[in-house]
Order: structure tokens, then C-alpha cells, then sequence
């Protein structure tokens, strides 16, 4: 089934639930954290990274779909199961929110952060690598290498660092979108009628 077919008021579902599920995976990764279980939390949190990709992708589907009569579906349905594409549209979004503060508020330290985030852009084939590597024995040098042998606390701290920005980014979007339910809603309705 493709975005295509699902009606704009469920979008709004969709943001919200993929958020949600986004900060319960987080969760899950700090429990499994707090007991030194690194290589699964990595994978967690990597999965919360994919989760929120979604949230950026969906409000901008929804206002696409309030605006524009054209819209890519082949693209949005690809980016909507790719695990690397939400990768990067969590990353995306999170440069795009703090270009905006930086623009609201003309806070120079965010230059440094957008440019180690673009960055990471380039590093995303590596992260799904690694998240691989966190689930399933690899082979490396010749030999067998369990997940544990390859991720570590220094491995998980990075990629927790990765995961907290863009849940504080999209929160700040869907309490924003919440806020503004009512004319959301009513755009939909007349964009749907």
C-alpha cells in the first residue's frame, strides 16, 4: 500500500505514531544502555533515526498535498520504506529546524552543528552498516566477529548523540502541528473536497 492511498487526516496519525514509536525505541535503547548491552542499543536507536525520518517526510507530504496538485509518490513511498533514505530525511529535518532557529533567533554555534550533520549525510551507508553489524555475526579480516565485539559503548554514545536531536527537533514540529490542529484540519477538508 502506498501513501498515495492514505487521506490526509491519517497523515497527521502517521506523524504522531511514527514520532511516538521513535521515542519508545529511544527508551528501549536507554534500558538496554543502563545495562551496558551496547550493541543492541545501537541498533535501537539506529531504528529511531529510520522511525523519525518519517516525521519530516509525512508533514511534508501533508502540506504538499494542501498546496500542490503534483506529487511524487514513487519517491516518497521509496524514501517511506528505504531504511537509508529516512536516515537521510532525519537528518535532513534536523538541518532544516535549525536552520530555522538559526534564522529566528541568528545563533551562530548552529553553522558548526548543520555542517558536522551534513556531514553525516555522507556517513549513512556506514550507520546501516553498523546497524547491521549490531544484530548479526559479520565476518571481518577472515574471521567471525559477534555484534558485541563490534559495537561498543563509544559506537553507542555516538549514535544515541545522532538519535536526541532530531527527537527534540520534531517534537517542537508536531506540538507545533497539534497547536494548529483545528486549520490544518480545515485545509485538509477543503483540499479533500
Amino acid at each position: 500500500m502506498g501513501l498515495e492511498n492514505v487521506a490526509c487526516n491519517n497523515i497527521l496519525n502517521g506523524i504522531r505514531k511514527s514520532y511516538d514509536n521513535a521515542v519508545e525505541l529511544i527508551s528501549e535503547a536507554e534500558i538496554l544502555r543502563d545495562n551496558r548491552k551496547w550493541s543492541r542499543a545501537y541498533t535501537l536507536c539506529q531504528l529511531a533515526i529510520e522511525e523519525l525520518g518519517k516525521v519530516p517526510l509525512l508533514f511534508q507530504l501533508l502540506f504538499d498535498r494542501i498546496i500542490s496538485p503534483k506529487i511524487d509518490y514513487k519517491e516518497i513511498n521509496k524514501i517511506f520504506y528505504d531504511h537509508k533514505l529516512k536516515t537521510e530525511e532525519s537528518i535532513r529535518g534536523v538541518i532544516a529546524s535549525l536552520q530555522v532557529y538559526k534564522d529566528k533567533f541568528g545563533s551562530e554555534w548552529v553553522d558548526n552543528l548543520i555542517e558536522k550533520l551534513e556531514i553525516s549525510i555522507s556517513e549513512v551507508e556506514e550507520l546501516d552498516n553498523r546497524k547491521n553489524k549490531s544484530i548479526y555475526v559479520s565476518i571481518k579480516e577472515n574471521d567471525f566477529q559477534s555484534p558485541n565485539e563490534l559495537i561498543g559503548e563509544k559506537e553507542f554514545d555516538e549514535i544515541y548523540g545522532k538519535t536526541i536531536f532530531p527527537k527534540m527537533a520534531f517534537r517542537s514540529l508536531i506540538v507545533g502541528l497539534e497547536e494548529n490542529l483545528n486549520e490544518v484540519v480545515r485545509l485538509i477538508s477543503e483540499r479533500e473536497s
